[in-house]
């Protein structure tokens, strides 16, 4: 479960391998721990290699919010062993910290990592994936949702966006793969 109060941007976080039933943290907590601690087992769309977590967290990452990426880096502290986020620019020369950016590169992160992290028999469940996010990119978000649906994933989201929704409908339709029933939005009138 991935709460909408996520974890924004910060400028260290505690290096921690101790890991709890939701890795990521229900407010993405221990999405930077999650990076470093997770090896190859990722595939990446049209590739048969395996990947780690962070090539595949920076893959969606770059797919999403068009040519930016992310990492992770590792600091020194007196009490303990921290990490800091930074945000990737498309031409790769420039990084900014996490804390010096908008909060939707932060936001987005808890997101992917969660998917990417779920399964047939463990789904994840996510408030607002949208948050923070510019329209084009919660519309290509669904394009993340759609791939892992495909490949065994149960995701449940909660949002008001039309973009994801919109996302959604176009990448369904472009899956032949996928099936109308495999995918449910339901209203709710108040």
């Amino acid at each position: 479960y991935i709460s909408a109060s996520r974890l924004g941007p910060t400028h260290r976080e505690i290096l921690d391998d101790s890991f709890i039933t939701n890795r990521v943290g229900r407010n993405g907590e221990h999405r930077l721990n999650v990076l470093t601690n997770i090896g190859k087992h990722y595939l990446l769309p049209g590739d048969t290699e395996k990947h780690s977590l962070k090539d595949t967290v920076n893959y969606w990452m770059n797919a999403i919010l068009n040519g930016f990426t992310i990492n992770v880096h590792g600091i020194e502290d007196d009490q303990a062993d921290v990490l800091s986020l930074r945000i990737i620019r498309p031409d790769g020369k420039t990084g900014y910290k996490a804390i010096n950016s908008g909060f939707g590169y932060s936001y987005i992160l808890s997101v992917i990592e969660a998917i990417l992290l779920s399964s047939a028999t463990c789904p994840v469940f996510i408030e607002n994936p949208e948050a923070h996010l510019h329209p084009a990119a919660q519309s290509r978000l669904a394009k993340l949702i759609i791939w892992a649906a495909n490949n065994g994933r149960q995701i449940f989201i909660e949002t008001h966006s039309e973009h994801v929704l919109d996302g959604l409908r176009v990448w369904v339709t472009k899956d032949a793969n996928l099936k109308q029933n495999d995918l449910y939005i339901h209203y709710f009138n108040m």
